[in-house]
C-alpha cells in the first residue's frame, strides 16, 4: 500500500503506467521525496502464488507550474523526464529541467539528418592500417566511419555511432560500409 500524501491520488493511465496527483506538493524536492517512498515500498518483496516477486519502477517528476500551465504540457514534460530515468537505468526518478527539451531536440535534429546522410552521401570511410608489430609489416586495415554533414559538421562517431544502434540506423549503414569497404 502507498502512502501518499494527504490529497493525493494515484490514477492508471494505461499498460504500467500509473499518475500520481499530489495538489499540496509544491516544489520538486517535495515530489522526489515522495518517489523515494514509492520506490522503496515498490522494492519490498510480495509473494505472489508461492514466488517472491521484486518490483522497480521509473519515475518521472513534473512541477505545476515550473514545468507546464497545462494538464498537456505537464504530462509532455512528465513524459521526457521517464525517458532519461529509464535511459539512466530502471528503478529510479527524475524531475523534468528544461536542458530535457534542448537535449531531446538536439538528438531529434541529429536523428533526422543522420536519416539523410546515406542519400546525401555524407558518410565516408578512412583506412587505419594494421601492423604486425614484430615484423612492422601491414597486415590489414581497419575502416573507419566518418560522418560530414552539410548542415551540421563534422560530426563524431561518439556521437552518432550510439544514435544509429538506437534507431536501428545501424544496420543500412552497415550494410552500406561492407558495400563499400569492399568495392573500394
Amino acid at each position: 500500500s502507498l502512502d501518499l500524501p494527504r490529497g493525493g491520488t494515484l490514477y492508471r493511465f494505461g499498460g504500467d503506467e500509473f499518475n500520481t496527483l499530489l495538489p499540496e506538493i509544491g516544489h520538486g524536492n517535495d515530489a522526489a521525496m515522495v518517489a523515494q517512498r514509492v520506490l522503496d515500498t515498490l522494492s519490498k518483496p510480495v509473494m505472489l502464488a508461492g514466488h517472491e516477486i521484486i518490483v522497480t519502477g521509473s519515475i518521472d517528476i513534473a512541477v505545476y507550474p515550473e514545468d507546464g500551465q497545462d494538464v498537456e504540457t505537464l504530462l509532455k514534460n512528465a513524459d521526457m523526464a521517464m525517458y532519461f530515468a529509464k535511459r539512466e537505468g530502471r528503478d529510479g526518478f527524475r524531475c523534468y529541467t528544461e536542458s530535457m527539451n534542448s537535449a531531446a531536440l538536439r538528438r531529434l535534429t541529429l536523428e533526422k539528418h543522420l536519416r539523410l546522410a546515406l542519400e546525401r552521401e555524407e558518410l565516408s570511410l578512412h583506412y587505419q592500417p594494421q601492423v604486425d608489430v614484430a615484423t612492422g609489416a601491414v597486415s590489414g586495415v581497419e575502416a573507419l566511419l566518418r560522418w560530414s554533414s552539410e548542415e551540421l559538421g563534422v560530426i563524431s562517431p561518439m556521437a552518432f555511432l550510439p544514435l544509429a544502434a538506437a534507431t536501428k540506423l545501424i544496420v543500412a549503414i552497415g550494410e552500406w560500409g561492407l558495400r563499400t569497404a569492399a568495392t573500394q
